[in-house]
């Protein structure tokens, strides 16, 4: 999914006339950096200067991330807190899934919140109403997120030392083995061969994730667009390299 918009220097947010504030401007005047919208439950957040994040859209899956669920709100839309009712602060990445919103801090911490049906909020079922922590160094061994991305109902992390961990729903492998069906807490991923050692960037979307790592893009999921070349295995619970490609070796993926 990764429904993800940077806003570049060519735009000018205090000239979209949106409601996430006066003018397109975020709290307090605020620039909006970047814009995330889940694939399929008419929500949107925006990433403000400031490190804040505000939603608006439909809240049935508590993707507002205010506190609670149900309803919508379009007027001038709904700050973002923390599981404490604190306004999550700090924030540097912003990415959509399905029907769940991650957020990243400058120290490294993931908050995650929306819909955890398959645990990708981490939460084992329901929804998680407010940003809540869902990946740090404490459960990836010892490194925070350098990047993430979001699918349908599964939520991945590239660490600071190269090691990639995904959870959620597991249906077409996307925890990149064959078990647990599902999981609300990071799965490391073990199955890379070879080895992975050095991630530029990794990007989900439906039941499918790929990094790209020295030129490669490894990929492991729902293989049933996959074009690699070779069979295609619909669900595959093994990380794939898809290989350099003929133009030269990858640099990002999405």
């Amino acid at each position: 999914s990764d429904a993800t918009v940077t806003v570049t220097n060519a735009f000018n947010p205090a000239d979209w006339k949106f409601p996430f504030g006066c003018e397109g401007d975020g709290p307090g005047g605020n620039e909006i950096i970047t814009i995330a919208a889940t694939k399929t439950a008419n929500s949107m957040c925006a990433l403000f200067s400031t490190g804040s994040v505000k939603c608006i859209g439909d809240n049935a899956y508590g993707q507002l991330g205010y506190g609670s669920a149900g309803g919508q709100q379009f007027a001038n839309g709904q700050m973002v807190m923390t599981s404490g009712s604190v306004p999550l602060t700090d924030v540097v990445n912003l990415k959509a899934g399905g029907n769940h919103f991650c957020a990243v801090t400058s120290i490294g911490d993931l908050y995650c919140w929306g819909d955890s049906a398959g645990g990708q909020c981490g939460a084992g079922s329901g929804t998680v109403n407010s940003a809540s922590l869902t990946a740090s160094a404490a459960n990836l061994g010892g490194f925070g997120v350098y990047d993430f991305a979001l699918g349908a109902q599964h939520t991945c992390v590239a660490t600071q030392a190269d090691a990639v961990y995904c959870w959620g729903d597991n249906v077409a492998g996307q925890l990149g083995a064959a078990t647990p069906s599902t999981s609300a807490t990071p799965v490391l991923i073990t199955t890379f061969a070879p080895a992975i050692t050095s991630i530029t960037t990794i990007a989900a979307g439906g039941n499918g994730t790929c990094v790209v790592d020295a030129g490669d893009v490894r990929c492991w999921g729902d293989a049933t667009h996959s074009g690699t070349g070779s069979a295609v295995i619909a669900a595959s619970a093994t990380a794939l390299t898809v290989g350099t490609l003929s133009l030269g070796e990858a640099t990002d993926v999405a």
